[in-house]
């Protein structure tokens, strides 16, 4: 099970969730009886679209304001 939660409206900052059965892995498969049937997790990410590494560090209220005093 993964679940992904938005904490905030337009998707940046997201809460995810998951459980997963280590039964399924060929990895543990031969070792099932030493290892822990379920993994866990919780974790919270951020994401941001760019064209370019620059806009990946400038901050988009500072762009906008750019914007506005060049028009």
């Amino acid at each position: 099970v993964d679940i992904t939660y938005k904490i905030t409206e337009d998707g940046r900052w997201l809460l995810k969730v998951f459980n997963h059965s280590n039964a399924n892995s060929w990895y543990y498969y031969n070792n099932y009886d030493k290892i822990s049937p379920y993994t866990q997790g919780v974790g919270v990410a951020f994401k941001k679209e760019f064209n370019n590494i620059n806009e990946l560090f400038t901050r988009q209220r500072a762009r906008k304001n750019k914007k506005q005093k060049n028009n």
